[in-house]
């Protein structure tokens, strides 16, 4: 039997694409690609210590009466944009973008900050569930609440066992702190933004570094986010620390307005 070349050429493609087809799923079935972490993640427990924050007295109220006057202030912009015909600006848009499912996912926020000492970093499922919300809504309502500033983002990922030896990096939760959105402030009225803090008490906090560094050396409580479900003692805690820091923040208001 004879080939002409062209024929010859073909039948040796043909099994040099069937040998490398078999050896491409031979090596897809010994091993899996390492999955990527997300760009400017920082390897979980090696930055926690100096990122979370814990809140001042009245701070958790204090910041969710700011969060609701910023959604009613991003209304009051939008209606006053379309009746003028003219563009929102940049802060602008962040803070028309807020909702009232969004302050929903921010008091959760503010709980675990009140709770835990700070330390948040719950999953997005989490944050649904607690929330009743989806999925989508709590990653669109961090989004912005990033935009305005009154949460600050760090993703994580940690280290994980590989089938067969080795690691691979695998993403995980975020870590969370809640904050004054300074950037976004001046869109506010003068009576509902936070009144700063008295001169004494900023020169004391400079005079005395050594007592801070020691309090913030001392071990602190923390909580599970779903504890306070499981113990009436902690839910009547937190009731009663509710009221005190409710009961500072409006005696602030008053003597700021």
């Amino acid at each position: 039997m004879t080939f002409t070349l062209a024929e010859a050429a073909a039948c040796a493609a043909g099994k040099f694409a069937d040998i490398v087809h078999a050896d491409k799923n031979c090596s897809s079935s010994r091993r899996k690609p390492a999955a990527a972490a997300r760009r400017g993640s920082l390897e979980e427990g090696s930055f926690e210590e100096t990122f979370f924050r814990a809140p001042s007295p009245g701070e958790v109220y204090s910041l969710s009466r700011l969060a609701r006057s910023l959604c009613d202030q991003g209304r009051v912009l939008t209606r006053e944009a379309r009746s003028l015909k003219r563009k929102l600006s940049v802060r602008e848009r962040s803070v028309a973008k807020m909702t009232a499912l969004m302050l929903r996912v921010y008091d959760e926020f503010l709980k675990l900050a009140r709770t835990c000492n700070g330390r948040i970093f719950p999953s997005y499922e989490w944050l649904a569930k607690a929330a009743a919300v989806s999925i989508s809504t709590v990653a669109e309502a961090i989004k912005v609440f990033v935009e305005v500033g009154l949460l600050d983002r760090q993703r994580r990922f940690r280290m994980v066992a590989v089938e067969g030896g080795g690691t691979r990096y695998a993403q995980t939760s975020n870590a969370y702190r809640v904050c004054v959105p300074q950037r976004v402030l001046s869109l506010l009225p003068r009576a509902f933004r936070p009144a700063p803090a008295p001169h004494g008490t900023v020169s004391s906090q400079h005079e005395q570094p050594a007592d801070e560094d020691a309090y913030g050396d001392a071990p602190r409580p923390q909580s599970a986010p779903g504890q306070l479900n499981k113990s009436p003692l902690l839910r009547a805690l937190a009731d009663l620390r509710d009221a005190i820091e409710r009961r500072a923040s409006d005696s602030e208001f008053r003597t700021q307005s």
